[in-house]
């Protein structure tokens, strides 16, 4: 079941394609969700929302995000953690 976002303006609920109420649990999830995805914005440090800019600027190029998307597959189907992580760091700023 997929769930459109945001809640339908006129009950507030969020809603089912189809239009059915979501259940209770579903609904308190999705809350949950939403406030947890608030804070941690009220939290990223302005580095973060840099690296944030970055990545959301790559998704809207075709080629970019293909190559996101490998990157993240390839440190994610690793074996080795230092891999994923040499994979997922920022690489720090080069001096010139």
């Amino acid at each position: 079941m997929t769930i459109d976002s945001p809640p339908s303006a006129a009950s507030g609920t969020p809603t089912t394609p189809a239009g059915n109420d979501v259940p209770a649990q579903l609904r308190r999830a999705i809350e949950l969700a939403a406030s947890l995805q608030k804070r941690a914005i009220e939290l990223q440090t302005p580095a973060e929302r840099r690296q944030q800019a970055d990545l959301d600027r790559m998704l809207q190029s075709p080629t970019d995000k293909s190559t996101l998307t490998q990157m993240t597959d390839q440190a994610f189907r690793t074996n080795d953690p230092a891999r994923a992580v040499e994979h997922l760091t920022p690489c720090p700023p080069q001096s010139h």
